[in-house]
């Protein structure tokens, strides 16, 4: 019991102490109590539901009016009050005078009430503050997952388009590389049939050359076959 009301008073004075100005509160926050100071923002409660301002949402004049302070700037300011009561309470408990039990008993009673209470301070800074369930905050929780599906989604997505283009730059450079190697080959195939067609044109030629040539010395030996022999032969060609 006294660990709660000790974590209420503390939420209580963290709260008051949020606020620079609670007057200087522009419009559109006012009324609204603050709940919890984070670095990247602020959390407030009004109506029964939580909304969340971030600090980068802000204008100038907003950003001055609220106080934000670190959690762990208020961790250290709040261990170090703690450290300072118990050291009071210590030395007030020092036998300066004769004290009775019961004083001694409620002095000891009072400096672990305010180490309880440090200690509560000390946990709740460092788990974040943690706001109970309100009205409102699970339809922002619910509202926070969906974008966060969304981000992933529209994420993957893009990740696909670009891998679809990626293969798809892949699949057009090996068509072309296809293309050039079958225009390579039907050229190499036109060429060696052009070197085919004149090595059958040269072979033509020298077989009619050679052809005229032994006619020519047939025609020669009959010549001088009939001259020797005093005849005339007709030569047809």
């Amino acid at each position: 019991m006294k660990m709660t009301l000790a974590l209420a008073v503390m939420l209580q004075t963290f709260t008051v102490s949020a606020l620079a100005d609670p007057w200087a509160i522009p419009s559109k926050f006012r009324g609204k109590e603050v709940l919890r100071v984070e670095v990247t923002g602020l959390q407030v409660r009004h109506q029964g539901s939580i909304v969340f301002v971030r600090s980068d949402q802000m204008t100038a004049e907003e950003r001055k009016t609220f106080n934000v302070v670190e959690p762990e700037v208020v961790q250290r300011i709040e261990e170090g009050r703690a450290k300072a009561a118990v050291e009071e309470a210590r030395q007030a408990a020092e036998p300066v005078k004769q004290k009775t039990a019961e004083e001694l008993g409620r002095e000891k009673q009072e400096a672990e009430e305010q180490q309880q209470a440090a200690e509560a301070r000390r946990l709740a800074i460092a788990e974040g503050m943690r706001y109970q369930r309100q009205p409102g905050a699970e339809e922002w929780e619910e509202r926070q997952k969906q974008l966060k599906e969304q981000y992933a989604e529209e994420a993957r997505q893009q990740q696909l388009a670009k891998l679809e283009a990626i293969r798809q730059a892949r699949e057009e450079m090996v068509a072309q590389q296809v293309a050039r190697d079958e225009a390579r080959r039907m050229m190499e195939e036109r060429q060696v049939r052009e070197e085919e067609r004149h090595i059958r044109m040269l072979e033509a030629q020298s077989a009619a050359q050679i052809a005229e040539e032994m006619r020519q010395i047939r025609i020669q030996m009959q010549l001088e076959a009939a001259r020797r022999r005093g005849e005339a032969i007709a030569i047809y060609r």
